[in-house]
């Protein structure tokens, strides 16, 4: 018998110029990132061709449990986003999250590269996608 429980952390997802910007705050757990899952696959879908990249920004204690790691591993390695920036300005617990992020990204083999604004994120952003 399981035990089912909410999800911790939330998520804003935006999708604009076929740049899916993700404003997470945490702390995460499993039921997040299930949830997480089915909503970007949504934001996905308004995209017209598979060219996009994401623009993460982990809020507060952005930080999950192991459990959550292969899920968001093994969801991650089926998408298509060229690359992936991270805003980490507003995380509570940026050397942890980081490491975090780097080694899912890493794994998944996915571009990816850490900024402290949005703006730069943006700039680099465009020169994955164009």
């Amino acid at each position: 018998m399981g035990i089912d429980f909410s999800a911790h952390g939330t998520a804003m997802i935006v999708v604009k110029n076929n740049i899916v910007t993700i404003d997470a705050i945490g702390p995460w757990n499993l039921e997040y990132f299930m949830t997480l899952h089915i909503r970007l696959v949504q934001a996905i879908s308004q995209i017209e061709d598979d060219k996009y990249a994401v623009l993460l920004k982990p809020i507060g204690e952005a930080v999950a449990g192991q459990d959550c790691y292969k899920v968001h591993l093994d969801f991650i390695k089926q998408g298509k986003a060229k690359a992936v920036a991270i805003n980490i300005s507003l995380c509570e617990t940026p050397v942890i999250t980081r490491n975090l992020l780097h080694k899912i990204y890493t794994d998944a083999r996915l571009e990816h590269q850490f900024f402290n604004d949005d703006q730069s994120a943006l700039k680099w952003l465009d020169t994955k996608l164009y």
